[in-house]
């Protein structure tokens, strides 16, 4: 989902310049809008990295795939890491795949 998020704000920012021909007045509206829409993306990463990453920290899975734009807009290290009981034996259908659906 980051990556995704972080290639979709590139799409965004790319497209503000793509209308050449039209008046300065729009092509600065289109810029101004293909920046926000890039904008509002990257929040939108960097919210999601920040709810997941303790979440992750806590049960030891790794995030290092993340993109690297999440880890240089996000201060993640900084996050405290969520408090979890450790599973006892016979609790390893804790987390079973039916409790998604």
């Amino acid at each position: 989902m980051l990556a995704f998020l972080h290639w979709k704000a590139a799409w965004w920012f790319s497209c503000g310049s793509l209308r050449s021909e039209v008046s300065l007045t729009l092509r600065e509206g289109l810029l101004a809008y293909a920046a926000k829409q890039a904008h509002v993306l990257r929040d939108m990463a960097a919210c999601f990295a920040r709810e997941w990453y303790p979440v992750l920290a806590a049960y030891n899975m790794e995030a290092e795939d993340w993109p690297e734009e999440v880890w240089a807009t996000t201060k993640l290290d900084l996050l405290p890491t969520m408090s979890v009981p450790p599973l006892e034996e016979g609790d390893d259908d804790a987390f079973d795949d039916d409790m998604f659906l």
